[in-house]
């Protein structure tokens, strides 16, 4: 093979697979990439690595190409269930009011991009199992698409190993699988006829306008919109409002979320999944926008007001609909002499919901700062921290929140959860085992404190999945 790749040309390689297939390598796995390179360069017969990379950026692949080049860089690691809260919030907030909205139209229409091997939506194709009884009476498609062909077959074959349910509560396993005598599980066919696959690249944002994506009422993409750049990611997010319903809903991970402001959605923050939610209009002159408004442009906004002082109630309100920009709008002309301790907590989930983080943040330390031995707002402190990624603080906040109220069963189990995502597997097992005990003190149903809606049967599952994880 000719010529040797240098860390300039891998480097714009990385970027080219990144910004038009969604691949990514890392400054620290250049090496991987320029082997790799050396074997394609064989498989699309190129003697000279300098000319393959040429041609790899000259844009100039069709679709077989591109396929074989997914099916040799990409890397599939998912399992069911995975990011628990997320599929939590799913089965508990969403679906139940969407199958509760369609209980005489009877369908439903949910896409899956970028869906690797499929656990993600068999996952989708359990809960809608388990959650309507009549489902045989119901039009429902789960649309999967991935870039890589391999995975897809993988994916329609329904044949997984023991690894894939390292997340995913017992009951599923046993009445959805059965197992072979190779030891693999193979999915039952009434969910396995739930998903239809198709292959796609997302990076070719313009074939989003095609009717198979239309009229979604929930998609999930996940772990995707990283790779791209900020310009192309929202493109990709624009396009997949438009693939939406009016008040469909759309999950990201949070580290996608700056990529997905001022595109027509509102964010329903909720802890340890981000959920975005199509609005009824654009709004280019939100109180919020992107994140970067100041207080004090918020406070000059309202200055205009000339009503009278506007309810605690009004802007309760406004939250409890999700219309989290009014709430603020209301809020900071309560809170702008000062402001009573519960419009200050209120102020500051509005603008956590609206995506303003930074200014959640500073309202917040106000409302502690008005009563430092309330539990639930060190609370609240500690999920907008975890959402800047200030990990540290974050869970600082949460052993705050403890110190103020022992019995917080969610502050436990995110404390848990951070404690687990640096390293400390010992600490937390141990706060998922106090976690456990306190859901003692809880009937199944009951909807645990500051936990936005999860019962303390859904928070047992997770605790109790999240600990037989480790143990393995």
């Amino acid at each position: 093979m000719k010529n040797e790749l240098t860390s300039e040309a891998l480097i714009k390689l990385s970027e080219h697979l990144a910004q038009h297939m969604g691949i990514n390598f890392s400054t620290d796995r250049l090496i991987d990439l320029k082997k790799k390179m050396t074997v394609l360069a064989e498989a699309f017969d190129f003697d000279d690595l300098d000319e393959f990379a040429e041609w790899l950026l000259s844009d100039s692949l069709d679709r077989e190409q591109i396929e074989l080049l997914a099916d040799f860089l990409t890397v599939g690691e998912t399992y069911f269930f995975r990011d628990p809260k997320a599929f939590l919030v799913l089965e508990e907030e969403i679906l139940p009011h969407l199958i509760g909205a369609r209980k005489h139209a009877k369908f439903l229409r949910i896409w899956s991009a970028a869906c690797c091997t499929g656990e993600e939506p068999y996952s989708i194709a359990m809960i809608l199992k388990k959650m309507i009884p009549d489902i045989d009476n119901w039009q429902i498609k789960i649309l999967a698409t991935d870039i890589n062909q391999t995975f897809l077959k993988r994916a329609a074959e329904g044949s997984y190993g023991e690894w894939s349910f390292r997340a995913t509560p017992e009951n599923f396993k046993e009445q959805y699988f059965t197992q072979r005598k190779n030891g693999r599980y193979q999915i039952d066919p009434e969910i396995k006829k739930m998903v239809q696959f198709e292959w796609m690249n997302l990076a070719e944002s313009e074939l989003l306008s095609e009717p198979t994506y239309s009229c979604m009422d929930i998609i999930f993409c996940r772990n995707v919109l990283i790779y791209f750049s900020i310009d192309h990611a929202k493109q990709i997010i624009s396009r997949l409002n438009n693939c939406l319903i009016t008040d469909g809903h759309l999950f990201v991970s949070p580290n996608e979320l700056p990529v997905t402001t001022d595109v027509g959605f509102h964010s329903l923050h909720r802890p340890g999944a981000i959920i975005l939610r199509k609005s009824n209009q654009l709004t280019p002159h939100n109180l919020v926008d992107s994140g970067e408004v100041t207080v004090t442009d918020a406070t000059d906004h309202i200055k205009s007001i000339t009503e009278p002082m506007p309810s605690l109630e009004e802007a309760q309100s406004f939250y409890n609909r999700a219309l989290y920009q009014e709430a603020a709008e209301v809020l900071l002309e309560r809170c702008r002499n000062g402001g009573d301790f519960s419009s200050l907590v209120l102020l500051a989930k509005s603008l956590a919901n609206h995506s303003d983080l930074k200014n959640a943040l500073k309202w917040c330390d106000r409302a502690i700062k008005a009563n430092r031995l309330n539990a639930a707002t060190h609370y609240l402190r500690a999920t907008i921290l975890q959402e800047q990624g200030a990990t540290v603080e974050a869970m600082h906040s949460l052993r705050q929140s403890l110190l103020m109220d022992s019995n917080f069963v969610v502050a436990e189990f995110n404390l848990g959860i951070l404690l687990r995502q640096t390293g400390h597997d010992k600490d937390a097992q141990r706060h998922f085992k106090t976690a456990l005990k306190l859901l003692n003190n809880y009937h199944d149903n009951d909807i645990l404190p500051e936990s936005e809606g999860t019962t303390a049967s859904g928070m047992r599952v997770i605790v109790s999945s999240l600990m037989a994880d480790a143990t393995r």
